[in-house]
C-alpha cells in the first residue's frame, strides 16, 4: 500500500493527492485546495524532532490544549507550528486558522503511514509524538514521492504553488505571496498574446524571457498605468518570478549522462527549436558553423599581429565569450576555486556545496549545421579533453574538474583586452582570472554543445571518434513531428521533451542491481561486436550505466530499464554501424537474435516501454528494433548507415 492508497482508507472528507507529484496537494474542510512539498513536511520533521521540548513547551502553554499532545486541538497546534520560525519552514509557521486542521490531517496521516499504525481522527490521535515523528523519519523512503524526486515536465500548478512557497520563505507574507504568485501573474498574462508570446502564462517560460516580456509589457500604456496603480506588484511579481526561476531548476530536470549533443534528422523537423526550448530555463548561444571551418581557432579564436601597435593579440569568438559566460555563471553562484594538480596535470578544481548545484544555469551552446565542416578538425580540441572531466562527491560536497580547453598562453596574449571582450573585468573575477593565466581555460561544468545535423550529399560525416564522445539522437524517432497535433494544443503539450540540463557525474561507481545487469546486457551485445570495427568499450558501459542512474533505473522495474538499454543503443551502438552487405549484414542479424532476449519485455508490440526522453506517461514501441530493420531495409541499395 502507498501513502496516496491508505490516504483513500480514511473516514474524512479531506482529499489528498499524493502519487507521482512534486507536492502533497490537500484541502480544507471548505473544499479549499493547498499544496506542499514532501521536503518541507521532512524538514519540520526533524525540527519537531531535533527541538521537541520547544514544541513542547509552546504546546503545553496554550490554556485550551486537550490532555496529550498527540491529541489535535487547533490553537495548541497553531502554537506548535509557529516555533518552526526559520525562513525555509515559512510555509509552516505562517499556517492560518483554516489550514491548521488541514494541515494536521496530512501529517498525521503521513506519520500513520510511516509507522504502519491505524488511523482514526487527529483529535483521538495524531501521532504527533517524538517518537512516533522518529520513526516515521527512519522510514521515509516508504514515500512515492522521495526527497529530490526528478519530474520530467513539471506542470504549471506545481510551478505556481513552488512560486508561492518561494516567496514565502523569503520572508513575504502570505496574503503577498498569494498576490504575486496569483493576481499579479494572473494579469500579466492577458498581455502575452499582445506582446507576441505564445505560451498562456509566464509560468512557461524561463527567468530571462519573463524579463523580456516584462520589458515589452512596460511598452503598453494600460499595463503601465495599472502597474502603476498597484504601485509596481505587476513589475515585481515577473522579477520575481524570474529570480525564482533561475534559482529553482534542479529537481524539474533529467541531468544528462554526456554534456555533447548530436540531433540528426531532416530539415524543418525542429532541432534548433529543440535546443533553444532546452535552454528556456538557462543560457542559449547559436552559432552558424561555416563549411570554411577546418581548425580549432575558428571556434576558440586565434592569435594575430595583425594589429595597430605591432604586437600579438587574440581574437576571441562568440564561442569563446559564452564559455566565459557559463564560467561566470559559477562565479556568481559562490563556489571556490583552485588551481590543482593531478597526475602531474595541473586543473582548476570548482568546488563547493552539492545544493548549490541547483541554482546554476545550463548553457547551451548550438552549433547549427554543425557538419558543414570537417568536426574532427575545427572541433578536435573540445572532443580531446570533453573526457578528462572529473566529478567528484564526498557526503553534501563536491569537486569538479577537466583540463584546458584553450591554453593559458593564448590568453596571456589576450591580456586586458581579452579579458574586456569576455567580460572578466570585474573584481569578482580577478582570482578566475588569475588561474585562467596559470593554467588555461576549462570545459566549465555548465556548459552543453548540441550539434544539429543533416546528412546529405552536402555535408561531412561523422568518424566514431566524434560518435563515441556524443549522444546521438535521430531526431524522427526521438521527438517525431505529429502533423495530428499541429493544431491541438492540449495534445501538442503531450509532446513537449523533458527539460534537460548538463552532468552531475561523469564515472559511475555504483554496484547496483539494475548496474550489474546492464553490464550483462552490455556484454550479450559486445559478443556479436567482437572482432569488428563496431565494438564497444569502458567509455560505453560508463556511458550505459550513466544513463541508468539519470532515469533512476531499478532493477524490480525491468520495462523501463529495458527502455533505458534500448534508447542507449539508439544514442551509442547503432550511430557507429555502416558499411555494405559484407560488413554488416550478418552483425545486423545476430544483434536482433541477442536483443530479442536482452529486450524481451518490449521487442514485441506497438506501446509497449516508456518514451523516457519526451513523454515517459506515454508508451511507444522498441526503437532498436524499429531502426534494425530499416538499416537492414537499407542494405538492399549496398550500403547502410543508421543516419537518416
Amino acid at each position: 500500500m502507498n501513502f496516496q492508497e491508505y490516504c483513500e482508507l480514511t473516514q474524512d472528507i479531506q482529499k489528498i493527492k499524493a502519487e507521482k507529484t512534486l507536492l502533497f496537494t490537500f484541502t480544507n474542510s471548505k473544499d479549499e485546495e493547498f499544496s506542499i512539498s514532501p521536503e518541507k513536511i521532512h524538514s519540520f520533521l526533524i525540527f519537531s524532532v531535533d527541538n521537541y521540548s520547544q514544541i513542547y513547551d509552546a504546546w503545553k502553554n496554550t490554556p485550551s490544549k486537550k490532555a496529550d499532545i498527540h491529541q489535535y486541538e487547533e490553537k495548541s497546534y497553531r502554537a506548535i507550528y509557529k516555533t518552526a520560525s526559520s525562513a525555509d519552514l515559512k510555509i509552516i509557521s505562517s499556517t492560518g486558522s483554516s489550514q491548521t486542521k488541514a494541515l494536521t490531517l496530512l501529517i498525521s496521516k503521513l506519520l500513520g503511514f510511516l509507522t504502519n499504525s491505524e488511523y482514526s481522527t487527529p483529535e483521538e490521535n495524531s501521532f504527533f509524538r517524538k517518537d512516533y515523528i522518529a520513526q516515521a523519519l527512519k522510514n521515509w523512503e516508504r514515500l512515492d514521492a522521495p526527497l529530490e524526486k526528478k519530474v520530467s515536465n513539471p506542470n504549471r500548478g506545481n510551478i505556481k504553488e513552488l512560486f508561492r512557497q518561494w516567496l514565502l520563505a523569503k520572508g513575504l507574507k502570505p496574503r503577498s505571496a498569494n498576490s504575486y504568485s496569483e493576481t499579479a501573474i494572473k494579469y500579466n498574462d492577458k498581455y502575452l498574446a499582445e506582446i507576441g508570446i505564445q505560451e498562456s502564462s509566464l509560468y512557461e517560460l524561463g527567468p530571462d524571457e519573463v524579463l523580456s516580456a516584462l520589458e515589452a509589457l512596460s511598452g503598453i500604456d494600460s499595463w503601465a498605468n495599472a502597474d502603476k496603480t498597484g504601485k509596481g506588484m505587476y513589475t515585481a511579481a515577473c522579477k520575481q518570478l524570474a529570480e525564482f526561476l533561475a534559482k529553482n531548476t534542479y529537481n524539474t530536470f533529467i541531468h544528462l549522462p554526456k554534456p555533447f549533443l548530436l540531433l540528426a534528422g531532416i530539415s524543418g523537423t525542429g532541432k534548433t527549436r529543440f535546443v533553444r526550448e532546452q535552454a528556456r530555463y538557462g543560457a542559449y548561444k547559436l552559432v552558424a558553423v561555416r563549411p570554411d571551418w577546418h581548425e580549432p581557432g575558428d571556434l576558440l579564436g586565434y592569435e594575430t599581429r595583425l594589429t595597430e601597435s605591432g604586437n600579438p593579440e587574440y581574437v576571441s569568438t562568440e564561442v569563446l565569450k559564452f564559455i566565459a559566460a557559463a564560467w561566470k555563471e559559477l562565479v556568481d553562484n559562490g563556489f571556490d576555486f583552485e588551481a590543482c594538480e593531478r597526475d602531474g596535470i595541473n586543473s582548476i578544481h570548482v568546488s563547493g556545496e552539492q545544493g548549490a548545484l541547483s541554482s546554476v544555469r545550463a548553457h547551451w551552446l548550438c552549433l547549427d549545421e554543425m557538419n558543414l565542416a570537417p568536426v574532427e578538425q575545427y572541433f578536435s580540441d573540445y572532443l580531446s579533453v570533453l573526457e578528462t572531466r572529473k566529478w567528484h562527491k564526498d557526503d553534501s560536497s563536491f569537486t569538479y574538474s577537466c583540463d584546458t580547453l584553450l591554453d593559458s598562453g593564448k590568453l596571456n596574449v589576450g591580456g586586458t583586452k581579452l579579458r574586456k571582450d569576455l567580460g572578466l573585468e570585474g573584481l569578482e573575477f580577478d582570482e578566475l582570472w588569475e588561474l585562467f593565466l596559470k593554467i588555461g581555460l576549462p570545459v566549465p561544468l555548465n556548459l552543453i554543445v548540441a550539434g544539429t545535423v543533416n546528412m546529405d550529399e552536402t555535408t561531412h560525416g561523422f568518424s566514431r571518434k566524434v560518435i563515441d564522445r556524443a549522444i546521438s539522437f535521430d531526431f524522427g524517432e526521438f521527438f517525431p513531428n505529429d502533423f495530428d497535433a499541429f493544431f491541438d494544443d492540449e495534445e501538442a503539450q503531450k509532446k513537449h521533451p523533458v527539460k534537460l540540463s548538463f552532468p552531475l557525474s561523469s564515472h559511475t561507481g555504483a554496484a547496483t542491481g539494475a548496474a550489474k545487469d546492464s553490464r550483462t546486457f552490455l556484454k550479450a551485445v559486445n559478443e556479436v561486436l567482437k572482432g569488428s570495427p563496431f565494438e564497444l568499450a569502458f567509455r560505453a558501459l560508463n556511458e550505459l550505466l550513466l544513463t541508468v542512474e539519470s532515469f533512476d533505473g531499478v532493477e524490480s522495474d525491468r520495462i523501463k530499464l529495458q527502455a533505458v538499454w534500448d534508447d542507449f543503443l539508439m544514442m551509442k551502438l547503432l550511430p557507429r554501424i555502416e558499411g555494405d552487405a559484407d560488413k554488416v549484414d550478418a552483425i545486423l542479424n545476430s544483434l536482433e537474435g541477442v536483443l530479442s532476449e536482452q529486450l524481451s519485455d518490449i521487442w514485441n508490440g506497438e506501446k509497449v516501454r516508456p518514451d523516457l526522453w519526451r513523454e515517459p506517461e506515454e508508451n511507444i514501441a522498441c526503437r532498436s528494433k524499429r531502426k534494425i530493420e530499416l538499416m537492414k531495409e537499407k542494405l538492399s541499395g549496398g550500403f547502410t548507415s543508421f543516419w537518416p
